[in-house]
This record gives C-alpha cells, structure tokens and sequence, in this order.
C-alpha cells in the first residue's frame, strides 16, 4: 500500500488510493508479537543434562531472564556488581551493555554457584566453539 500511495502522490493523484487500509479490508500491522517464542524446560528435564556447565547455564537463563549466549559467555565473578549483573556488549545481542538486576535470594544463591563452577573464567569451558550456543541442537535447551 505504501508504494501505491507513493506512485499516486508522485503522478499528482492522491485521491486514486484510499487514505485508510480499512478501506481495502487490510487489518492493522503488528509490529511486536503477543506470545512468547520461549521454550520451557521441566525438572526432570533439566536434571538429564549431563554437562553441569550448560546446566548452570540453563538454570541462570531461567532466573535472570539471560539469552542463551549470554548464559554461556558470562563471567559470574566479572558480571556481579552486588545489585544487579553487568553484561559485557560482546556477550550479548546487538552489542550492547546492559544489566540485569538481581532481585531475590534464590538468584544471588544461584548466581554464587555459577561463580564456584566457573573458576576462573567463563561458564563455558575455554575450548568449545561458538558454534556450541549456535546449532539447532541447542535451540531446545532454552528456558523461558
């Protein structure tokens, strides 16, 4: 419609196209979707996965509402700034910092965990490869 409206205004004849979509049945756009794309991870779902690193990891996705990437390229001891968590622009989407407050006990007592398991560096061990927190495969291991 944009470019039919474009055409008539540029050939001086505005009044060939409707102003409105509603004229032409066309329904509002919608620009942010009303359902969550998160996948859910059960319990015992979570306990099967054998690598306590990427369990950690699920499990901080979970409580601080981190991305994937970013629960798997975190420093827990470089990221906590007492109140809330510091993301570096390298870890997360589209290259910004941003932080993440923390807000309940259970999150510092889980944030403490990553910390011990993660010594000294990141979560994920220095070897694997991005292409880890990239495949399909590990698209199901998201948490909401």
């Amino acid at each position: 419609m944009s470019c039919l409206r474009w055409w008539a205004e540029t050939v001086n004849k505005r009044a060939v196209v409707a102003t409105g979509n509603d004229f032409y049945g066309i329904p509002d756009r919608q620009f942010v979707s009303d359902h969550s794309k998160a996948k859910g991870l059960a319990r015992e779902q979570l306990d099967r996965v054998k690598d306590e690193h990427v369990r950690m990891s699920l499990r901080l996705q979970k409580a601080f509402g981190l991305r994937r990437e970013e629960a798997l390229k975190i420093r827990p001891r470089w990221a906590d700034r007492g109140d809330h968590l510091h993301l570096k622009a390298s870890w997360t989407k589209g290259g910004r910092e941003r932080t993440v407050p923390i807000r309940t006990r259970e999150q510092r007592a889980l944030l403490e965990q990553a910390k011990r398991l993660a010594l000294p560096q990141r979560l994920l061990d220095h070897h694997a490869r991005r292409c880890q927190w990239q495949s399909p495969s590990a698209h199901r291991y998201s948490v909401p």
